[in-house]
């Protein structure tokens, strides 16, 4: 896949300026994630599968056909005065489009605008690193998981991404296939998580854990951008050894936060947490679809792990903040059922 540079014009930053579509290439629409690309779910849109509605000097919508459904991923990745116009233009196109994971901002143009009822799906975090510190009480059960690592002569660090061509390509693959067979979902999630393998990977960064040279963990982070400027990262792939008992995964994210920090990296976007709903509802919720997210966070652990997700990232003390699904009729059922059919949940 090209990556090559490609310098968006005026227009592209503030104002539509025309009516029409056309297909990007690669360099054009990788040019607009890199000015506009600020949600957790931006550089996902470059995973196989994906359609695109680009309009020319604006941005463009992610979206995937999924079961005579088309499902939009996120947020138009254009300039915020461009993302009602481009929003029109793509339910011109689709009417009976489902938005998945989108802002409280655009949910509420949504709902208002093209009468979709928009419903919590969960929740996002992010962690200010600026403020973020290992120090203090809170952070105790967390330095135990690093102290444990060093117990057990297991290595953490930042290292080129381990190919398919790679001689220890293999290995990422075992610790894949182990760290899988301890989860609910035993199959790796895709669309709303990008999968590992992607043929774009430019700024992505991958931390590896290590034991006896062996790799028994790793996490991908996808970069997040705004004005051609990477200002933090996703983790949106890993993967860790169920025999280290505190958890792997905090302490390699705990390097790679603390590296991150050194370097002036914004904020670590800990991305969604599924079904984790405020109380609080919007005027424009459907108070049904409200309930079942309810019910499955409570209730569905034996189809995803809601609650396990919640207490694993929420232990870094981000700040939270609602995402919704966009949807056409007051209780969804079908289309809920064939976003988590195709995303590998069930």
């Amino acid at each position: 896949m090209s990556s090559d540079t490609y310098t968006l014009t005026p227009a592209s930053a503030w104002g539509v300026s025309t009516n029409q579509t056309h297909s990007f290439s690669w360099g054009e629409r990788i040019a607009y994630l890199k000015r506009f690309g600020t949600n957790c779910n931006a550089f996902a849109s470059f995973q196989s599968g994906m359609d695109y509605f680009d309009v020319r000097d604006v941005g463009y919508v992610s979206y995937r056909r999924i079961f005579g459904l088309v499902v939009a991923l996120s947020d138009p990745i254009c300039h915020p005065s461009n993302v009602h116009a481009v929003v029109a233009r793509f339910t011109e196109r689709f009417p009976k489009a489902i938005w998945i994971q989108i802002s409280p901002e655009l949910a509420s143009h949504i709902a208002q605008t093209h009468g979709h009822y928009c419903s919590q799906l969960g929740s996002e975090n992010k962690v200010m690193l600026n403020t973020w510190t290992m120090a203090g009480k809170e952070r105790q059960s967390l330095r135990k998981t690093v102290n444990q690592a060093k117990t057990q002569g297991i290595t953490i660090a930042e290292e080129p991404y381990l190919g398919q061509q790679s001689a220890q390509h293999q290995e990422l693959e075992q610790a894949s296939k182990n760290w899988l067979k301890t989860r609910v979902v035993k199959k790796e999630v895709k669309f709303l998580v990008r999968p590992m393998e992607m043929e774009y990977r430019e700024n992505c960064r991958y931390f590896y854990a290590r034991k006896d040279s062996h790799v028994v963990g790793y996490i991908c982070f996808d970069p997040i951008y705004r004005d051609d400027k990477v200002i933090a990262y996703a983790p949106n792939v890993s993967r860790a050894w169920a025999g280290f008992k505190r958890g792997l995964w905090y302490s390699m994210m705990i390097h790679a936060m603390n590296l991150m920090k050194e370097e002036g990296i914004e904020y670590i976007d800990l991305g969604l947490f599924p079904a984790r709903v405020s109380q609080e509802m919007e005027s424009f919720e459907s108070p049904l679809v409200h309930k079942l997210m309810n019910f499955i966070y409570n209730k569905c652990g034996w189809l995803y792990s809601c609650k396990g997700l919640d207490f694993a990232k929420s232990r870094f003390d981000g700040k939270f903040t609602k995402t919704f699904i966009a949807h056409r009729s007051r209780l969804p059922l079908y289309s809920i059922g064939a976003v988590l059919k195709s995303s590998g949940v069930i």
